[in-house]
C-alpha cells in the first residue's frame, strides 16, 4: 500500500512541478512547487511515537546560490566574443587614475550634455 501511495504521489509531483505558480489569495504570495515534499524509503525511521508510522530527519536549510545577473552574463559573453574590449578593460583597470582627474573629466563631460540639451530645448520652444 505505501508503494502505490508512493507512486501516486511522484505522480502528483511531477505534474504540480509543470504548472505556473500558485497565488495564495489570502497572502498574495506566489508559491513555487518544493522539491523537499517528498521522502525516499530509504531515509525513513522508526516512530518515536506510537501515533506515528515513520517518521523521517530534518533536512539542513542552505542558501540557494544566487544566478548572476543579466547584465553580467551579457558583458560576460561580450568579452568573450571580443578579445579586444576584453583587453581595453583590463588595461583600464590595472592603471592608476586620479582621482582630481577623473572628477574633473566627468565634471567637463556633465556641463557639455546639460548645454547641448540647452541648445536643443531652446531651439524646440522658438520652434512653437
Amino acid at each position: 500500500m505505501m508503494k502505490n501511495c508512493s507512486k501516486w504521489n511522484s505522480r502528483v509531483e511531477t505534474e504540480r512541478k509543470g504548472r505556473y505558480p500558485v497565488l495564495d489569495p489570502q497572502t498574495g504570495i506566489a508559491q513555487h512547487p518544493s522539491h523537499h515534499a517528498s521522502y525516499e524509503i530509504s531515509r525513513r525511521y522508526p516512530p518515536t511515537n506510537s501515533s506515528q508510522y515513520c517518521t523521517y530527519a530534518s533536512r539542513r536549510w542552505k542558501k540557494r546560490k544566487t544566478a548572476p545577473t543579466a547584465d553580467a552574463t551579457e558583458m560576460k559573453y561580450i568579452l568573450e566574443c571580443n578579445p579586444a574590449i576584453s583587453d581595453v578593460i583590463n588595461q583600464a583597470g590595472t592603471t592608476y587614475q586620479d582621482t582630481a582627474e577623473f572628477a574633473s573629466v566627468s565634471a567637463v563631460a556633465s556641463s557639455s550634455v546639460e548645454n547641448h540639451f540647452a541648445d536643443k530645448r531652446k531651439a524646440y520652444v522658438s520652434y512653437i
